[in-house]
């Protein structure tokens, strides 16, 4: 991959993974997961499309598992 190649590492994440940091259940749902994004990160005013959720999502489950793994380091 080109980002590799430049040195910047790529992370890959299940959608169950996702599920599990955000809602704490590996199946949730679209609007189970939407509500918990609107609860842990303020979202911009109005309408996301799904795409757009689901990146925030997995934006947000990559910084808590950074977070867990510096943790767990020391």
């Amino acid at each position: 991959m080109v980002l590799e190649e430049c040195g910047i590492p790529v992370y890959e994440y299940k959608p169950a993974q996702v599920k599990i940091v955000l809602t704490g259940y590996g199946k949730a749902d679209k609007t189970q997961i939407a509500r918990m994004l609107a609860a842990q990160v303020k979202l911009p005013e109005g309408k996301l499309d799904v795409h757009a959720l689901d990146a925030i999502a997995i934006a947000v489950c990559h910084a808590r598992s950074r977070q867990f793994s510096r943790a767990a380091a020391h």
